[in-house]
């Protein structure tokens, strides 16, 4: 139990400070946990939720479908053109990322 803590630990570490190999991190984090018999290979494979990765796909895609859009930089631009203050326009921005994300998870949950 604790060395799968250290592991946890180690690895979360390491996605903080090198967030662009996170994949590679995750990898030898579940190498570590199998090759120091912390988990089965059968039951590692097991342990992965599929409907899970299959949510992260779908919020990916439409992620980069939208990032390609401009659609969200768009909309934000035209919020902070409609501004009057730097602390309204932060404050309307938080407000349409939260809107957003919510509305993105609500259409993700019931598709």
């Amino acid at each position: 139990m604790m060395i799968s803590l250290v592991i946890f630990v180690a690895c979360y570490i390491s996605f903080v400070l090198v967030p662009q190999h996170k994949a590679m991190i995750s990898l030898i984090g579940v190498a570590a946990l199998i090759i120091l018999q912390q988990i089965g290979l059968l039951a590692a494979f097991h342990e992965i939720h599929w409907n899970v990765m299959g949510l992260f796909m779908g919020t990916l895609i439409l992620a980069e479908l939208f990032l390609y859009s401009r659609v969200p930089a768009v909309f934000a631009e035209w919020l902070v053109d409609r501004s009057k203050t730097v602390r309204s326009a932060l404050i309307s921005i938080f407000l349409y990322q939260a809107l957003f994300l919510c509305l993105l998870k609500m259409l993700l949950l019931f598709c």
